[in-house]
């Protein structure tokens, strides 16, 4: 019987087989390196043309507007609405795809000469997700004539009737569309691309990109359009990364990437020049990694613990003064987010360390150190650390128990929850994120029949994470042309995920302990650090032996000063063989 490879530190086996002949040819038709050409065999992106348009986003990747579904009717309906000053008012979701759409949706209708808007965000307890009928209602009693939703509304037909009823059309924006769902027969028109009958070519764009598209058709006769549009690509850049939607798509890649060089190189206004202040990012060196991390997280954070209006109103801000202001908040706020994600991970994992369900569940009263906004970060941390789908939920006054789904790759949790329906009063989501809420008495059954969908779709096989590498190298072999190379993939995210490296045979020296979570160290040989966020394996173990490390190259700039550093996200001894 052969010998079985190891697991990793983090409980994994890793995979490189690269495709040599494939390898070759790009390498030839493109004239690129061995690294670049590695990392775009892996993606499955064919040599010659393809590759080059891959590299090289275009503005000529923005379609047509007006190829979408319902953009014609919108925009008449919208022209109408100007003409007759009629009351405009948008409404969003409550995170950063949400309300970067409402801001472009603002912006759009200001620029067409409109003053009649407003805007509407749901309080994320009082309402919940989506266009709820309590925004319907006030909607009727503000005497609103128009309404456009982004980001919510396609699963909203109840909300959007009343609206109707009431004499209020609804356009709605969105792209959350479940596999073979129609869209809501109410709305006076839907802007979404995976519904049946739209030939629009990008079935991946967020609401902020639908909103870009929307502001493209409204825009059209401006003089200004180019640069308009070039502007909004900012918020619509932020939204895109922070709402984890596909980055291999051409079109996604040309608005984050022309979003992205606005950021870097635009004089801003008071309002998102203090939010990139305070989301300490550096000019010139804005990265989609810089969204995720950094900026996103910052958005967000309102809409978890208060309200998102506060985003709108930092954007908004017309001085430095309020601005600064608005930000810290916002930054205070991130910062308690942090504090309470903190303690939910660490409660969870010390209820949950001796439990050996398939798909882990976990469900406390709410209270402020077990929060409903947070509970989908932290159901992603708790799914990391298991290798396990987990529900992370919180259960209020009134027992009903609201939660997050994060899941492995062998686990649908749609299908899982779809299995449940009769114990849900509402989910949606995808194979790997999903919500749901239900009534608590009903949290053994949901937690019981999870775990036997899981088993089910797993076909009793435990399922072992398996982490693809791009590239292999030996310390002394990396060179800066290489890193710069790797940078030629951005902007990376969904579908486009930055190249998992591994440095064979390294030795660390300099080794250090950062907040008992952190390890840095030098590579002897490599011209870069490397640091381990949340590290899986002591100090010690990092530190006496050499060691094979995968992880994505990372750029930070110090006073005009460029420093690499090697991310780690897994590793094991070097005497070791985890490689299937």
């Amino acid at each position: 019987m052969e010998n079985q490879p190891s697991l990793s530190f983090c409980g994994a086996h890793w995979q490189y087989h690269p495709d040599q002949a494939n390898i070759r040819e790009i390498m030839a038709r493109n004239h690129v390196s061995h690294t670049l050409a590695s990392c775009l065999s892996l993606r499955g992106i064919s040599a010659g043309e393809e590759i080059d348009h891959f590299l090289s986003p275009s503005l000529s990747d923005l379609h047509d507007p007006f190829l979408m579904l319902g953009m014609d009717k919108a925009v008449a309906r919208f022209r109408k609405a100007i003409a007759t000053k009629e009351a405009i008012r948008v409404v969003t979701d409550y995170d950063a795809d949400g309300t970067m759409s409402s801001l472009i949706l603002q912006s759009t209708l200001a620029l067409c000469g409109h003053k009649n808007v407003s805007y509407h965000i749901p309080d994320r307890k009082a309402e919940g997700y989506g266009f709820s009928l309590v925004a319907a209602q006030k909607a009727v009693s503000d005497h609103i004539g128009l309404i456009v939703t982004a980001d919510i509304g396609v699963r909203d037909e109840a909300s959007i009737a009343y609206a109707a009823q009431h004499g209020i059309d609804v356009i709605v924006i969105d792209h959350h569309l479940p596999d073979g769902a129609g869209v809501p027969p109410s709305a006076y028109a839907v802007l979404c691309p995976p519904q049946a009958g739209c030939a629009y070519p990008n079935k991946s764009l967020a609401a902020c990109g639908l909103s870009l598209k929307f502001a493209q058709a409204m825009l059209k006769d401006h003089r200004l359009r180019d640069p308009i549009i070039r502007s909004l690509m900012k918020l619509a850049a932020m939204g895109t990364v922070a709402d984890v939607v596909s980055l291999r798509d051409p079109e996604n890649r040309a608005i984050v990437t022309f979003g992205l060089d606005a950021l870097n190189r635009d004089v801003h206004k008071p309002g998102l020049k203090a939010l990139l202040d305070v989301s300490k990012t550096t000019p010139g060196a804005i990265t989609s990694s810089t969204i995720g991390y950094n900026i996103g997280p910052r958005i967000n954070a309102a809409g978890r613990l208060a309200s998102a209006t506060l985003i709108i109103e930092l954007l908004h801000a017309n001085n430095s003064v309020e601005a600064s202001g608005l930000a810290a908040r916002l930054n205070m706020m991130n910062g308690d987010r942090q504090a309470i994600q903190e303690i939910m991970v660490q409660t969870a994992i010390d209820k949950l360390k001796d439990d050996p369900s398939p798909f882990l569940v976990i469900a406390l009263p709410e209270d402020p150190c077990w929060h409903s906004g947070i509970a989908g970060i932290v159901a992603g941390r708790l799914r990391e650390h298991f290798n396990r789908p987990v529900a992370v939920a919180t259960i209020d006054a009134g027992g009903m128990m609201t939660g997050s789904i994060r899941s492995t790759p062998g686990v649908h949790a749609v299908k899982a929850l779809t299995a449940l329906s009769p114990l849900l009063t509402k989910f949606g989501g995808h194979a790997a994120a999903a919500g749901f809420s239900c009534e608590s008495k009903n949290l053994v059954a949901f937690h019981d029949g999870l775990c036997a969908n899981a088993l089910e779709q797993l076909q009793g096989k435990a399922e072992i994470p398996v982490t693809e590498i791009a590239v292999v190298f030996e310390p002394q072999e990396i060179t800066r042309s290489d890193i710069e190379d790797l940078e030629r993939l951005e902007p990376c995210g969904a579908q486009n995920n930055k190249p998992l490296i591994c440095i064979k045979n390294a030795r660390l020296k300099n080794a250090q302990i950062f907040k008992e979570k952190t390890f840095a160290a030098n590579i002897a040989g490599a011209d870069f650090k490397c640091i381990w966020f949340s590290p899986t394996v002591s100090f010690a173990d990092f530190t006496r032996q050499p060691l094979d490390l995968v992880g994505e190259m990372t750029k930070e700039v110090y006073n005009a000063t460029t420093v690499y550093k090697l991310i780690i996200r897994d590793a094991c001894p070097a005497s070791v063989d985890v490689f299937i």
